[in-house]
């Protein structure tokens, strides 16, 4: 509505004139313009997340393709830096293992620190290379990449513009007591 109607131009002209505190041109009020956006959203409002939900299948072990990530459950390179690090029962269904041992496969770092085993120096937990290899890149995404990630992940709310998609210093200038996201939130008329 705010684009159709021309009201967020209006506000954002009206947040860089009178908003306290003064926060810049009109410009730092656009979520379209770097010197505006919400810097972890890059703008939208959301932020893609793992849906760590969907990455195991807690009636499997490991050996029986637990991990439901492509290239985790095949024998090869991954799995075997969970299956064969000594820490965990590859043979185990994954229900049975201790929310502890869950954990630890899942997040690695101090979950894994906490099991009393030593993983590799090396070891990430699943998220943290799913993160890494999936969404931490900056490659061209190929078709089955793509597919992984839509997958694997979901949408959610920015943690930090929660849906405003403007910056911090936008998002705290007022106007009459009112935020310009607490202004665009109400109704045209």
């Amino acid at each position: 509505v705010g684009t159709i109607t021309d009201s967020w131009t209006y506000l954002r002209l009206l947040f860089s004139r009178v908003g306290t505190p003064h926060v810049g041109e009109s410009n730092h009020f656009s979520f379209n313009d770097p010197a505006g956006m919400c810097p972890t959203c890059s703008g939208l409002g959301e932020v893609v997340v793992s849906a760590v939900d969907r990455f195991l299948d807690l009636d499997r072990s490991l050996a029986e393709g637990a991990i439901l990530l492509p290239g985790f459950g095949d024998g090869g390179y991954w799995y075997s830096q969970y299956a064969d690090i000594g820490t965990f029962d590859a043979s185990t269904p994954l229900r049975e293992w201790t929310e502890s041992e869950r954990q630890a496969l899942l997040y690695g770092g101090e979950h894994a620190a906490r099991l009393g085993t030593r993983p590799p120096r090396n070891y990430e937990g699943v998220v943290e290379r799913f993160e890494r290899v999936y969404l931490r890149t900056s490659d061209s995404l190929s078709e089955k990449k793509q597919q992984t990630i839509d997958r694997f992940t979901r949408s959610e709310l920015c943690p930090d513009c929660r849906g405003d998609r403007l910056n911090e210093a936008a998002r705290t200038a007022t106007v009459l007591g009112h935020t310009i996201g607490e202004l665009a939130r109400m109704e045209i008329t």
